[in-house]
């Protein structure tokens, strides 16, 4: 079953936020959680034993509160990110085989 998405209105999308964000689930595979999981939590992929999902998810409500762009937000973030040692290119350890991932990054942060 195909999802499909649809866009809210800005108010709506901050109040889906604020559902969402009581439930942070550190992830190291956008595979880790599926669909209806996806639908009731907050994840960043590779955020799994980092100390940076909370502070992404923190940027993120303060983003959406004060009407910030997404250029603004990922310039913002990024700073915190590679204090944490979460940007760039590493070798991370999954329960699955090693393989180098793409952390933090202007891309995947806007």
């Amino acid at each position: 079953m195909a999802v499909e998405l649809k866009p809210l209105a800005p108010a709506d999308a901050i109040a889906a936020f604020a559902r969402r964000k009581p439930n942070l689930v550190d992830t190291f595979s956008w595979q880790d959680a599926w669909q209806e999981e996806h639908a009731t939590m907050f994840t960043v992929a590779k955020s799994a034993g980092f100390d940076v999902l909370k502070d992404i998810s923190d940027a993120l409500e303060e983003a959406l509160k004060e009407g910030r762009t997404v250029r603004e937000f990922s310039r913002d973030l990024r700073p915190v990110l590679q204090a944490k040692g979460w940007w760039g290119k590493q070798l991370v350890e999954d329960p699955a085989p090693v393989t180098w991932s793409r952390l933090g990054s202007a891309a995947r942060a806007g």
